[in-house]
């Protein structure tokens, strides 16, 4: 006996895989800049927020985390026919256009000094 699994199911699917893709958005990356403030805010508060960094840069005096925010499919669904192609053509559109970065400077007792958003060329 064969299963059929209606069209629908699957783009539900694949749908709820890709909302689950993207671990940050520029809103939550914007928000958290926002709310750490710099002098009071700590390294331990910033990673509770947001989780390990993206990138992690030490600098003479200060180290710098880096945290980015770009859509990503899980892996797997790019080789799906057609339909991973497609997704593949969405996820690089939307990081074309939506990609940013928050970068958050610490001194050297761990306290933010700087913090800003940008957004990737």
């Amino acid at each position: 006996m064969k299963h059929r699994v209606p069209l629908s199911g699957l783009l539900a699917s694949v749908l709820l895989l890709t909302s689950c893709a993207t671990p940050r958005t520029s809103a939550q990356l914007e928000a958290a800049r926002q709310a750490l403030r710099p002098g009071i805010s700590t390294r331990a508060e910033v990673q509770a927020r947001l989780g390990p960094p993206d990138e992690n840069i030490e600098e003479e005096e200060a180290r710098v985390w880096v945290y980015s925010a770009q859509f990503s499919l899980p892996m797997g669904v790019g080789y799906l026919p057609m339909l991973g192609d497609l997704l593949d053509l969405a996820e690089t559109a939307h990081n074309l256009s939506n990609a940013h970065e928050l970068i958050i400077q610490f001194d050297e007792q761990g306290v933010v000094r700087k913090r800003s958003l940008r957004a990737l060329p």
